[in-house]
Formats: C-alpha cells, structure tokens, sequence
C-alpha cells in the first residue's frame, strides 16, 4: 500500500461509492452542515481512493465520510480534506464495513450486506468478526438476516420491528417458520410500534420457548446420523446451539436451577472462607456472588449447547424415530397403537383411557380364548405401555372391571375428555377477550374528547412503572429512593408535573442498564434524544464515567474488611451510550 496523503480536494471531484451508496435521507445533512460551521471546517478527513478504468473521467471514491461530503457542499465550502488512499474493491469493502458499523443510525440490513460484501470478497464470517472487531454470533447473526421471509423482512424495513427483533426470528429456521414467528410476536405484544425494543427480553424469552427444543430431552438418539439421512447427526448440525455463532449466548447461558445451585454453593463458600478469616479469598467470592446476582436469573426454558434451533427437523426426528420403534415393535409380534389412537389411548400423565387395561392387572387364567395384548407406542415421550382392550378381554369371558378416566385439574378427563375441555377453556379465553377488547374500545370513545388529567397520568405512571423490565425499574427507582411498591403508593400523591416527570424517567431509562449480551446492540434511545432535546453533551457525560472508570481500573483491589462489605475489585467499564 502507498502513503497515505492528506490534500485538499474539490468536492466536484469527489464521486460516491458504488460499494456503498449514501442514503441521503437518513445521513441529517442539516446537523452535519451545522456541525462544520459551529467547527469552522471539516476536522476529520475524508477516506478516499483515486478512480481509475475506462469507464470513469478521474476524480475520486469516497470510501467513507459522504456525511461531510453533503454537509460541506451545504454548507457552501469548495474543497474538502481527504487522505488519500491506493485501494483493491475488497479493501475498500472492508474499511467501509469497518467504518460503518460505528455509524449511529446503521441500519441492520446496510450492516448485513456489508458483512457480505467481505465474505463476498473471500473472507470467512470468523475472519471477518475478526477485522471489525465484532463477535462471531454478531456477524453470524448479521448474516441472516438476509435470508429472512419477505413478511418480516417488510416488516423490518418499515420500522414495525427492529434489527435486534428481527435477528431472533432469522434465528428461528427456514422462512416459513420465520413468518410464523412474526405472528406470533404479534399476537403475544399488545404494541410493538417501538420496533419491539421495550419488549425485547419478552420476545426473547418467547421465541426461546415456541421455536426452541432441548436435544437432552429428545426421545430420539441425537448422536444416530441415519435417522433422518438428509438431516445428519444432532451433535454435529450447525443448527445446535453449541455449534451456531449466532447463538453464542443461549449456549453460553445457564438455566436458573444451575444458577441458584451455583449461588447456594458461593454463599457457603464465602461463610466458610470468612469464618476461618481469609479476606482475599473471602473477597474474591464476595464480588462472584454478587457478580452472579446483578446478572438475575434468565426465563428462557431452553439454554445451553444442546438447543435444537430447527423444530421442524427435531419433529420429523421424532415421527422417524416412532416409526421405527413402531416397525421393531411388529416385528417381534406385537400389535403396536400409534399416532393419534395412542395419543387418545394414554394422556400426558401417563395414565390409560378407557378402554384399556393395563397387563399388570389382568388374571387371564379363566379365559375361554387366547387374548393378546397390544403394545401403546406414546408418541409424547416414546415410552411404550402394554395394555389390554377391554373389549376383547370380555370377548374371551374374562371378568373386566373397567375404571373410570380420572379427572384432571381443568376439570376434564384423563383422555378425549381432556383435549375436549382444553379446546373449551381456550373458546372461553377467546370470548374473554372480545369482552374485554369491547369494553377497551367503549372507555376509549368515551375518555377520547376529553382533556387529559391527573387520573389519566396516574394510570399511564401505574402501567409505566409496573411494565418497566426489573433493571430499568431499578434505575428509575433509585433516583426516588424508594421500593417498588413506595412507589405505587406515591404514584397517588403526585401533582400532574411530578407524574410527567416520573413519565420522563420511565422513558428514559429503558435499556440503562445493560449487561455483556447487549449493551452493544440494544441502545437507550430514549435517553440520547431528551439529551439531545435540553442541550446535554453526551460525550462529557460518558468522558467522565469512562475518568472514573480508568482510576478504578489503576487501583489496588481492596480487602474484605468483615461480613456484611462489599469487596472492591477492578472491573472493564462497559460502554454506555
């Protein structure tokens, strides 16, 4: 590569990218144009590389800095400063990629079809984590985005979803599932025109529980290669947690019970260490407990490197595996009750319909002929049950005392009965909610007319403040020093500009606090757009944090000096805004 040369250049001369076309609607020229005449120029040069071929008249790429391109030519300058750079395509790919995930309103497809770009230019995903200084899940999960469905794929670029939220349903499977799950955010979120950003962790946590299947409770041997040949062994499928970039901290995660286990094992370790007085090690499990509270305890159902991502394929596993018990079964003479005649035959507790009695339980010395049993195939679990027909036991004159289905506790029985009274209870949630949809739509037209009042904020704050995700309720609490449920109490006390205010609060704290998973992507937008409004320096704000921050990093860390204080240890800052 030659030296790189910084010259003044004339904007005329000065050509976009074919690589990475500027979307002027979404550069804010106008805020540009007034940040160069606040600075008196251009401060930060603009990346270039000369044009060459046939095809063009000379003049200049601009790799990156079309921004100041736009705002200089607002504001009426001549030239700009550029270093000027000899660069391949892929080269310059790769700097534009680099250089624009820093930007602030990247949107998540610009992002993924410049990680492509460089996989284009024959990179791997991992080599190109490597270079922009991304995770591997975060370039994986980039990636595919775009192969999502068109319905999600609209919904994300008319804003009705979020990069973020449209990452978790990429990772679901294939498009039709993909859609399916867009359905389904839809139907579990009362709104989610904020892009899904305030339900985020809901949706998380939703879509870990409907599209994910632990492979430790498989029915079928996941290591088995042979049981779906096109699908290939669990343990190896890129679709396993453990071995999908892109779910990197679903792998990573551990569940609650491990959690509490591990939590129960620190504290008695940490009675112990300050018993027989030692204070470094005391100290040191003092900060991992407390390390481990501060990250709360995760709902997700499924977690750990041996998630399936694929429910369609872990389906037709199982129908492939029952099949084949079912064959084994026949061939060793036995008449096998599948499918849906043994889902009717034997519920989900395990317990036999009428109609069957289990073998253990009948005396088949008086019977006047032969009988055979029938083996039950329980499609839920694979288990197998041998059991008699009623029927046929008193067709061989055998004496049957039939018992009765027992009732569960939705009211029905312990066979059809069961599936009859589930299908009543969800027509009765349906009606329910008609009611109450009803009833919404009548206190609305009723409420719509009139001005808005301190009632009407007081129940805006209830919701607000009760719906806030437990991290960033904290953060609004603390600034009012009191509990949650002070606060519910103080809520009814509060003047119209004291309950605007708490609204404020509320607003601005969603995604405050943020941990290692996510203080990268999920950002509080809220916060950066009241500092914008009443004239806050973000940058000052997070300068004096990061201050602190890098003389904590220089400290000693300090000993435990007794039960009941907090050790101090040196911690990484992680980014705020």
């Amino acid at each position: 590569m030659t030296d790189r040369t910084i010259i003044e250049i004339p904007l005329e001369l000065l050509h976009d990218s074919p690589f990475n076309p500027p979307d002027r609607a979404g550069l804010r020229i106008d805020e540009m144009a007034a940040t160069i005449r606040s600075a008196g120029g251009i401060l930060s040069a603009l990346l270039v590389r000369p044009r060459t071929g046939e095809e063009v008249e000379g003049g200049y790429e601009v790799v990156f800095g079309h921004r100041r391109k736009y705002g200089a030519l607002e504001v009426g300058l001549a030239t700009a400063p550029c270093e000027v750079r000899a660069l391949t395509d892929a080269e310059a790919r790769e700097l534009q990629a680099i250089e624009n995930v820093q930007r602030e309103n990247l949107k998540a497809l610009e992002e993924a079809t410049q990680y492509q770009g460089m996989v284009d230019g024959g990179k791997s995903a991992n080599e190109v984590a490597a270079a922009i200084g991304k995770s591997r899940s975060h370039v994986y999960g980039r990636l595919r985005l775009l192969d999502l469905c068109p319905q999600v794929l609209e919904a994300l670029k008319s804003g009705e979803v979020k990069g973020e939220v449209a990452l978790l349903i990429a990772r679901v499977g294939d498009q039709k599932m993909q859609a399916k799950a867009l359905q389904v955010i839809r139907n579990h979120n009362d709104n989610i025109e904020d892009g899904g950003a305030k339900s985020y962790r809901r949706i998380r946590e939703l879509l870990n529980e409907k599209f994910t299947l632990l492979l430790d409770k498989a029915i079928f041997p996941i290591a088995s290669a042979t049981l779906v040949p096109s699908a290939g062994s669990c343990t190896d499928c890129r679709k396993r947690t453990g071995n999908a970039p892109e779910f990197d901290d679903v792998a990573a995660e551990k569940s609650n019970a491990e959690k509490e286990h591990e939590e129960e094992r620190l504290r008695r370790e940490l009675e112990e260490a300050e018993q027989s007085g030692d204070d470094d090690k005391a100290a040191k499990l003092y900060d991992q407990l407390n390390e481990l509270q501060s990250s709360g305890f995760v709902r997700m159902r499924h977690v750990g490197g041996n998630v399936c991502t694929d429910f369609d394929c872990f389906e037709d596993k199982v129908k492939a595996h029952l099949k084949a018990e079912a064959r084994r079964l026949e061939s060793e003479g036995t008449t096998v009750v599948t499918g849906g005649k043994a889902r009717q035959a034997i519920n989900a507790r395990g317990e036999l319909a009428e109609g069957f009695i289990p073998a253990g339980k009948v005396d088949l010395a008086k019977a006047k002929a032969d009988v055979k049993p029938v083996t039950i195939l329980n499609p839920r679990d694979g288990s197998t049950v041998q059991a008699y027909r009623a029927e046929d036991l008193q067709a061989a004159g055998v004496k049957v005392k039939v018992p009765k289905a027992k009732a569960n506790p939705s009211g029905g029985t312990a066979s059809g009965n069961w599936e009859r009274e589930r299908e009543r209870q969800a027509l009765a949630a349906q009606h329910e909610q008609a009611a109450r949809a009803a009833l919404f739509k009548a206190v609305r037209a009723a409420a719509h007319d009139e001005p808005r009042s301190a009632f009407d904020l007081r129940l805006v704050a209830r919701a607000m403040v009760d719906r806030l995700p437990r991290d960033d309720r904290a953060v609004v609490l603390d600034q009012y020093v009191m509990d949650i449920d002070a606060m519910r109490t103080a809520i009814e006390n509060m003047d119209p500009a004291d309950l605007g205010r708490l609204l404020l609060d509320c607003a601005m704290a969603e995604n405050v606090a943020c941990d290692q998973w996510n203080h990268q992507h999920l950002q509080p937008e809220g916060l950066k757009l009241a500092a914008q409004h009443y004239g806050v320096d973000i940058d000052a704000a997070r300068t004096s944090v990061q201050t602190s921050a890098a003389e904590a990093a220089t400290a000693p860390v300090a000993k435990k000096a007794g039960k009941g204080h907090k050790a101090t240890t040196t911690t990484k800052q992680a980014e705020l805004i």
